[in-house]
């Protein structure tokens, strides 16, 4: 009973994780396309989905499976994007020697993430242990230092954060920023807790700190997004809600699809998460693409009207005047609509 209880907890956070971290991603990116902070924040959403999606797998899968190395270890790739947001909300004065730290925190993720993938110094196996459990996974020699890695980094976007929060002026901002840094204080809570379990073999479960890092992606994206708004002087009003409101509904509708096909076919919900990924993308773009195909057909139609007025000018003759040429056409129009 209590195992099955923690399956499900730990499904439902882990889920709710994915669909919440890849929904906000797109939900930035799309209101602000030109923004620098919007782009790494919504890399460090999308390389957590990864996480949680590998979680996911492990726990609702068939017995065995496994994803790819990068589905969960592209969680690796959020620690340089979001300490490198937090060097860029920091003032152009206080960045200086931060500035010099984000290609080498680049460096070394990718050094990290190529000896999980191709050495057992990170990883050395998975143990008989259910994956319900952070002990389910042998820590290799270099562990330890991985996992001081893992905690050091985000602890340092914590202080960048805290920083910029101490130097904002305005006092809305400086609530956005500490919303940033209580969100990479969890990440940090996450890994620390994570690690220490991994590193130490202590049979805890694992949906604490999925809970954790779900918590602080739902605050990391909240944050940015009403940064953006604030910093671009766009109201963002019940937009976020809305949007919220609508993805939740279609969550909904393809959760109730894969549980009528649970109970009629036994197809298992795993096999559903894909599908569920895909739909978060595209109601997440559709909007964005709609505007995008506006803008190319009304393009063509601003260039016919443009030529036709130059048609009608170039037809208008030099001593007549523009307005009696015009006022007929216009009066003609008018009365049609």
């Amino acid at each position: 009973m209590v195992r099955e209880f923690l399956t499900t907890l730990t499904a439902v956070a882990n889920f709710a994780g994915l669909v919440v971290s890849l929904w906000l991603g797109f939900y930035i990116v799309t209101r602000s396309p030109r923004s620098r902070p919007s782009w790494l924040a919504s890399g460090a959403l999308w390389a957590l989905t990864g996480y949680f999606l590998n979680n996911l797998t492990y726990v609702q899968g068939p017995p065995g499976s496994r994803l790819p190395w990068w589905w969960g270890w592209s969680v690796a790739l959020a620690v340089p994007l979001w300490f490198h947001l937090s060097v860029a909300l920091l003032p152009q004065g206080a960045a200086r020697w931060q500035r010099w730290g984000v290609p080498l925190v680049y460096f070394v993720t990718l050094n990290w993430v190529a000896m999980e993938a191709f050495t057992p110094w990170i990883f050395e196996a998975v143990t008989t242990e259910p994956a319900l459990y952070s002990s389910a996974q042998q820590p290799g020699a270099l562990y330890p230092l991985f996992v001081l890695y893992l905690i050091a980094v985000p602890l340092l976007s914590t202080w960048n954060l805290a920083l910029a929060w101490r130097q904002a002026r305005s006092a809305v901002i400086r609530t956005q920023l500490a919303l940033l840094a209580w969100a990479a204080a969890l990440a940090v809570f996450a890994a620390a807790y994570n690690g220490a379990a991994v590193w130490l073999g202590l049979r805890v479960p694992l949906v604490i700190s999925s809970l954790a890092l779900a918590a602080g992606v739902a605050l990391l994206g909240y944050a940015v997004a009403r940064y953006n708004a604030l910093v671009e002087g766009r109201a963002l009003g019940v937009d976020l809600p809305y949007t919220a409101l609508a993805m939740g509904l279609v969550v909904a509708a393809y959760l109730l699809a894969a549980w009528i096909s649970n109970v009629l076919f036994n197809v298992p919900f795993i096999a559903f998460v894909f599908v569920i990924m895909l739909a978060v993308i595209s109601h997440s773009l559709y909007d964005r693409g709609r505007s995008l195909l506006d803008s190319i057909f009304y393009r063509q139609r601003h260039r016919e009207l443009r030529s036709s007025l130059r048609e009608l000018v170039n037809r208008i003759q030099p001593d007549e005047d523009i307005s009696a040429a015009l006022t007929p056409l216009l009066e003609t129009v008018c009365g049609a609509l």
